[in-house]
């Protein structure tokens, strides 16, 4: 006899039936389809650029830059 274990991450796979030699626990478990994307629009790919250039870490080490090189003598 199989033990039969249903969580709720289980149920988003499903099973494919069984064949007569097949026991019913031995089932594979077929993933869910992967989700179709659309194609960006040229304003989604102009925000996601200024998103990503504008990030945290970008703008820290610009001023980190800009802090070194205003603290030179040299101006080139």
């Amino acid at each position: 006899m199989c033990a039969v274990y249903s969580s709720p991450l289980a149920t988003r796979f499903t099973a494919t039936t069984a064949t007569a030699q097949e026991p019913r626990c031995m089932r594979t478990l077929a993933p869910p389809a992967p989700p179709a994307f659309n194609a960006s629009s040229g304003t989604e790919n102009a925000a996601r650029i200024l998103t990503d250039v504008l990030a945290p870490a970008n703008l820290v080490t610009a001023l980190l830059l800009l802090i070194g090189w205003h603290s030179t003598d040299s101006r080139t």
